[in-house]
Order: structure tokens, then C-alpha cells, then sequence
């Protein structure tokens, strides 16, 4: 059996962390690219607003898929009668674990 001699389990979290927070974006980009598609257009502003947020921090593997600003403040409502975002990510799930398996 070899032995490892050069083992620093906190670069190799650090490695870990910085791999999964970049596949945690690709696939909030898969969602927030499907959302676009499917939402109603009238003035483009709600599909502008539409954007994937990544939460600060060391300890955090948190994305994040925002819809609605202070020009498109109806995201909710459209969303409640039309789901745009919902049915993106459920249309989505497939993609999403290719990428989270595979990179």
C-alpha cells in the first residue's frame, strides 16, 4: 500500500470547494439560460433581470437565480401566473446533474 507523504487536507478542501462553486455557476447559467427562454417578453426588461448570484464567503457553496429589479419589480407576479423559473430548473435537472457529476 503507498503512503502519502505530502497530504494537506486544507488546499486539497480549498481545490474541492473552488471546483464545486464553478460547476454550482455552469448550472445556474443552464437554469437561468432556460428562464430567459420560456419567459413572456413584452419590454425584454424582466428577461434582462434574469442573472445568477454567487453568495460571498470561504464557507459558501450557494448560487443563487434572481429575476425582477426596480424596472422589472412584476418578476413575482408573471411568475406566479406564467412559471418560468420553475419549469426551467425542472427542465433542467438532467443538465444539472451531468455537470455537477462530470464537471
Amino acid at each position: 500500500m503507498a503512503r502519502i507523504s505530502s497530504w494537506n487536507p486544507k488546499v486539497l478542501d480549498k481545490e474541492i470547494r473552488a471546483n464545486g462553486m464553478k460547476r454550482l455557476e455552469k448550472s445556474g447559467e443552464v437554469v437561468a439560460r432556460k428562464a430567459r427562454f420560456k419567459v413572456k417578453v413584452r419590454t425584454g426588461a424582466l428577461k434582462r433581470s434574469i442573472r445568477v448570484v454567487k453568495k460571498r464567503g470561504l464557507d459558501s457553496l450557494n448560487v443563487r437565480i434572481y429575476a425582477g429589479n426596480k424596472e422589472a419589480w412584476y418578476a413575482q407576479i408573471v411568475e406566479f401566473r406564467n412559471p418560468y423559473l420553475r419549469t426551467a430548473l425542472r427542465g433542467a435537472k438532467a443538465k444539472i446533474k451531468s455537470i455537477m457529476q462530470d464537471g
